[in-house]
């Protein structure tokens, strides 16, 4: 399939090829991760800020019981 210049389609492109490279996943907890976890990683890059630092932030905020970091907090998400 040729690449469109549609700006969603080519940002859903690289997790389709990842997806079928990597036969997907195993089940409903499985899919619902990676839904997760791409649509932040994907926001943050948009954003400019680092998905490392982000998820280091939000694990360390699980483990303390405090607010995980906001990806926008101008946006209040």
């Amino acid at each position: 399939m040729e690449p469109t210049n549609n700006l969603a389609e080519r940002d859903l492109r690289k997790l389709v090829i990842w997806r079928k490279k990597s036969y997907g996943t195993r089940s409903e907890k499985g899919k619902s991760f990676v839904a997760r976890i791409t649509s932040v990683i994907e926001t943050l890059k948009k954003h400019e800020k680092s998905p490392f630092k982000f998820l280091e932030g939000a694990l360390i905020a699980y483990h303390h019981k405090k607010p995980p970091p906001q990806i926008a907090p101008g946006l209040g998400f």
